[in-house]
């Protein structure tokens, strides 16, 4: 278990490089947003996706529940247990689907200026980054396992103690 003085610089740690995250990731997104080259480049739409997530995740990473939310959990901090585990999942998996796509055009020097062929990997990596992303997500509602994990919501550990993380 983390002292108080640990924890404090856990939490600023995490506050700080998701602040960066955040500031980071609108950049990207304004860049998609306000150079239309960007937006047909195949691989800048997969950078879209992953900043998207990346948003998402700094946001409930910045959210602190010992200030916010109530010391025994609730909907909140259900909320930012899921949304933890779900963005970050799903940020993770849209960065290997970037890298798989690099794979593919050196590999196989497959044309990806094609529209039809990118409209289809994207439609496949959708489902697979953020739909896949949903089940293990979802698991620890059914086991009552989302709650105060030390600093942030998480998953609690079985025998009644918080996990630290």
């Amino acid at each position: 278990m983390m002292d108080h003085e640990q924890k404090e610089l856990t939490v600023t740690i995490v506050v700080t490089c998701a602040s960066l995250s955040l500031v980071g990731a609108l950049y990207t997104l304004t860049c998609f947003a306000l150079i239309p080259k960007l937006r047909r480049v195949f691989s800048f739409r997969l950078v879209f996706f992953i900043t998207l997530n990346d948003i998402t995740s700094s946001i409930f990473y910045l959210m602190n529940p010992v200030t916010i939310f109530k010391p025994e959990g609730g909907y909140e901090c259900q909320t930012q247990a899921f949304a933890l585990g779900y963005f970050d999942i799903s940020s993770m998996m849209w960065t290997a689907a970037a890298a798989c796509t690099m794979h593919i055009a050196v590999e196989s020097a497959l044309n990806l200026r094609s529209a039809p062929l990118n409209n289809r990997l994207v439609c496949i990596y959708f489902c697979f980054c953020q739909i896949g992303p949903i089940l293990p997500s979802v698991m620890p509602f059914f086991f009552n396992a989302y709650g105060h994990s030390g600093i942030w919501c998480w998953v609690k550990s079985g025998d009644g103690e918080s996990l630290e993380i």
